[in-house]
């Protein structure tokens, strides 16, 4: 079955099994509208948070699929195993998962700093550094949004945990 990583953002709903009143605005990820057709190609996806209210989703679906995702607007990443090299990539897509490690929230020093050549890395050296960034969301009621604490950076889920749910297609 292919796999993809995509960025997908995170989208309001309310309620939610974490949340103590149904009620309450809470986030879903961008792609959980598409679960049904997923297990129903016999495959599965999981995320990993990061920030700017967007999560790293590797799914594992229908070629069909997969591009109706990457249509709907999601980034799918030009690569999707984590040992393939970045320096098959042109320059455009380098320049485009740079600009996806900004919305994330990340500064040019810092991208700069732990990848200062984005091509000459593979695919898994920048997962990791984008997943070292998420910020505990929380529900303002006075704004009537979901905000972020971003003097408390959070840990995210593991690479390892993600790629043993959805392995590689060989």
């Amino acid at each position: 079955m292919p796999t993809a990583w995509f960025i997908v953002e995170y989208v309001r709903v309310r309620g939610g099994l974490d949340y103590p009143a149904p009620e309450m605005p809470t986030r879903n990820v961008g792609v959980d509208e598409w679960s049904e057709q997923i297990w129903a190609d016999g495959g599965d996806w999981d995320e990993i948070e990061v920030g700017g209210n967007r999560a790293l989703v590797k799914m594992g679906a229908s070629a069909a699929t997969l591009d109706a995702i990457e249509a709907e607007g999601h980034y799918r990443f030009p690569v999707r195993k984590n040992s393939d090299s970045l320096s098959v990539l042109s320059k455009q897509q380098i320049g485009q998962m740079t600009r996806e490690l900004r919305r994330m929230g990340f500064t040019n020093q810092e991208i700069d700093t732990a990848l200062p050549d984005l091509s000459t890395f593979v695919f898994v050296d920048y997962l990791d550094f984008a997943r070292q960034r998420r910020f505990k969301p929380f529900y303002d009621e006075t704004t009537d949004e979901v905000r972020f604490d971003l003097s408390n950076p959070q840990p995210t889920k593991l690479l390892e945990q993600v790629d043993a749910k959805i392995p590689d297609e060989d």
